[in-house]
């Protein structure tokens, strides 16, 4: 189990123990950063329960019939529950209700998996159906709910259920899980040093060109002047591509504030070896000798800006036309 729960020492422990000694609770509560692997550990644990045929290390044999149905995504005693449209529905716990009133199709656990709880659970009326299954759940059924951490829960669902810490990891960590899953060592170090310890960012760069891009853009905002004869085909072009990333466009402004955390760096520090971003060090100075500190804090608002524009639906392509632009003045 414990591959599953990648840097995750203290959740893979409380969890292994309980295994070992049969003292499973009856709803587990993890508790952490976005995408530091809770969801991959909620699999991983409801795998485990009902696996078939032990390994000798305590992990799921992935092979027995359990854990093939499991790893296919179609096991009849693992039940998600997600948000129909913004957040989950009374009618969705009322059929969960019904479901838990019989016993388990096949294996000695029904799990009950309800992730991002700080965003689905959003209804009192649904939270108050919940609570009475989630502090008496039938025989054999155990609850996994996922949470981020410093989200506003209820004390009435945190006090039902037994709380599982997860942790950033460390960028070490995420490069060697990201090597241990076949990606480039290159573009796992890249990678790792740009997810914040986020497992999950982490891989999502390494399936995109969102490094690429970034790598793009800030050669451009470092060295482009805005009197230059090809700055507005530039910034056109770049705002372009930025553009057609639409829905990841949020996320892939947030890895551009981190070279700027690196500007920052720069100019407090001068620290060459912590960069986020160790591949943009010369760009990384360049900027540090353009801007003073007031000006890249003022770089970092306009970024801020412009996400609060596109979540508010504003045309993406012309945001991005004048965020380039303000950039580089």
């Amino acid at each position: 189990m414990s591959d599953s729960f990648w840097g995750q020492i203290q959740a893979n422990e409380i969890l292994s123990r309980a295994l070992k000694k049969g003292t499973v609770s009856h709803a587990y509560l993890f508790l952490g950063p976005t995408g530091v692997g809770k969801k991959k550990a909620a699999y991983a644990f409801a795998t485990r329960l009902n696996c078939k045929e032990i390994q000798d290390d305590g992990s799921s044999c992935s092979h027995c019939a359990s854990c093939k149905k499991m790893a296919a995504g179609g096991h009849p005693d693992f039940i998600t529950i997600e948000a129909e449209g913004a957040s989950i529905k009374i009618d969705q716990i009322r059929k969960l209700k019904k479901t838990l009133s019989y016993p388990p199709f096949e294996s000695g656990y029904r799990l009950v998996f309800i992730p991002d709880i700080h965003v689905t659970l959003q209804r009192r009326e649904v939270v108050n159906s919940l609570l009475k299954t989630l502090e008496e759940p039938p025989p054999s059924t155990v609850f996994i709910l996922t949470t981020d951490e410093g989200s506003d829960l209820l004390p009435t669902i945190v006090s039902r259920c037994q709380v599982v810490p997860f942790h950033h990891l460390s960028q070490n960590n995420v490069k060697e899980y990201l090597v241990s899953q076949g990606v480039d060592k290159t573009l796992a170090q890249k990678a790792a040093a740009a997810s914040g310890g986020s497992l999950g960012l982490a891989e999502q760069l390494c399936s995109s060109h969102h490094l690429e891009l970034v790598e793009e853009l800030v050669r451009n905002i470092s060295l482009l002047k805005p009197a230059e004869s090809e700055a507005v085909e530039i910034i056109f072009r770049t705002a372009e591509k930025m553009a057609k990333l639409k829905d990841e466009l949020g996320s892939f402004l947030e890895l551009l504030k981190l070279w700027y955390v690196d500007c920052l760096k720069a100019h407090v520090l001068s620290l060459n070896g912590l960069f986020i971003w160790p591949d943009l060090q010369q760009n990384t100075f360049s900027a540090k000798q353009r801007w003073n500190l007031s000006e890249l804090s003022d770089k970092v608002a306009l970024i801020n800006q412009a996400q609060k524009q596109i979540k508010a639906n504003c045309n993406k392509s012309f945001v991005c036309e004048i965020l380039f632009w303000n950039l580089i003045q």
